[in-house]
């Protein structure tokens, strides 16, 4: 980056500029593909911030620093009003070998981290007040003077301190977003069908609500969203035929209908985010989370004990994925039935048919050269994909019985 130009616009702002000996390193906590974080006592002020370094392209013209340093000053503006739910943004640093670094509040962990150390003792009232904490913060950015949306709103970018919720990373640079696409930018789970089917898809506060709907259920089950999927393009395909997660047995039935309606595939059909703080808080004064049975006041303890390596998507309209995993009984299957890669460009021809036109899904089956012709009845699978199956019934009417679609990545 062109460093006198960087430093120039950061003149004209309001942000705060500290030299780098002024911290102490205490500790590398994270690294990525745009830079690494660092644990850092702030010498002058007497506390502990995280240092993220700041990575960009180094042929950036004028006009881009400046769009980068007006965010910065953004993000500088929205802390000055100390919101209890948004993470605070000190300035930036700038240390003997013309590098810069972010400062900001320092974070226990991040949401995903912190459900995965801490599920066992949560009950459902310090969910949903999790859960108001983050929709607190997302109204404060959706409806304060910047009326900002969140770029990448996703588990990771809630960070946990002392057990309160705090958004991070909603300002992202628009030079950065443009260079990016779906297949490379955000986490695909947590992303409005509209931007992943379409990324010039402007965000906007329904596309923050349907992530939110996501993290809802991240909460209430203590892992992420299609977890046993392996591949982009395989969740993003999944979430284009209409797949949501399946709801954890012991979820009260109001937190269901609330993040099923928050990731409705329709924006017009998700409520609006203070529509979303308003029915936490009813489900929270109605009682119903005191009346829950002793086993479902915490984790779910009754669920299948292999239920981690079972598939967990589901249409909405299918919410009892699992109803029957115990009683599913599991039998010696006859791999000769088994469909291979010679029979993919069938499968593909109604791959292709599908609503959503996406490039993503149909790249990986375009290169499948069958050697022979052969006929398949897919009306099983296709009515299986639509309706989905129960594993009883799957297992019932597939094993031994008949060609099975097996898929791995390429």
């Amino acid at each position: 980056m062109n460093s006198n130009l960087f430093d120039n616009a950061l003149k004209e702002s309001k942000i705060n500029i500290c030299d780098y000996t002024s911290f102490t390193i205490l500790d590398k906590i994270g690294e990525s593909n745009s830079g690494y974080v660092e644990k850092a006592f702030w010498k002058s002020h007497g506390r502990i911030i995280a240092l993220k370094s700041l990575k960009v392209e180094m042929d950036l013209n004028e006009n881009i620093i400046r769009e980068f340093v007006a965010e910065l000053q953004t993000l500088h503006e929205i802390s000055e009003e100390h919101h209890p739910h948004i993470l605070q943004f000190y300035g930036i640093a700038k240390d003997n070998k013309e590098r810069y670094f972010l400062i900001f509040q320092h974070a226990d962990s991040n949401l995903r981290d912190y459900l995965k150390e801490n599920f066992e003792k949560l009950t459902w009232n310090d969910k949903i007040d999790m859960a108001t904490e983050i929709v607190m913060g997302l109204i404060h950015l959706h409806e304060g003077r910047k009326r900002i949306i969140h770029q990448e709103l996703h588990s990771m970018n809630i960070l946990v301190h002392e057990n309160r919720m705090l958004i991070a990373d909603f300002c992202i640079p628009k030079w950065k977003r443009e260079s990016t696409n779906t297949t490379s930018h955000g986490i695909p789970a947590y992303m409005d069908p509209r931007y992943l089917a379409n990324h010039k898809y402007e965000l906007d506060a329904k596309s923050n609500v349907y992530s939110f709907g996501v993290m809802l259920w991240e909460i209430s089950s203590g892992r992420p969203p299609f977890k046993s999927l392996k591949g982009r393009d395989e969740i993003t395909y999944q979430i284009f035929a209409g797949k949501r997660e399946t709801p954890i047995e012991g979820t009260p039935e109001p937190y269901i209908q609330l993040y099923s309606r928050c990731w409705d595939d329709d924006p017009d059909k998700r409520p609006e985010i203070q529509e979303a703080l308003e029915d936490l808080r009813a489900i929270k004064k109605s009682g119903i989370l005191d009346n829950l049975p002793a086993e479902h006041k915490t984790n779910t303890k009754n669920l299948p004990k292999d239920y981690k390596s079972v598939s967990p998507i589901s249409d909405q309209k299918n919410v009892k994925f699992l109803d029957q995993m115990e009683s599913s009984e599991q039998i010696e299957i006859n791999k000769s039935g088994l469909i291979n890669d010679e029979h993919f460009k069938l499968i593909s021809k109604w791959i292709n048919k599908t609503p959503p036109k996406s490039g993503i899904i149909s790249k990986r089956f375009a290169q499948i050269k069958p050697k022979v012709k052969q006929k398949h009845d897919f009306k099983l699978l296709v009515r299986g994909s639509r309706d989905g199956f129960l594993p009883a019934t799957f297992h019932e009417k597939c094993d031994n019985k008949g060609p099975t679609l097996t898929r791995s990545p390429k």
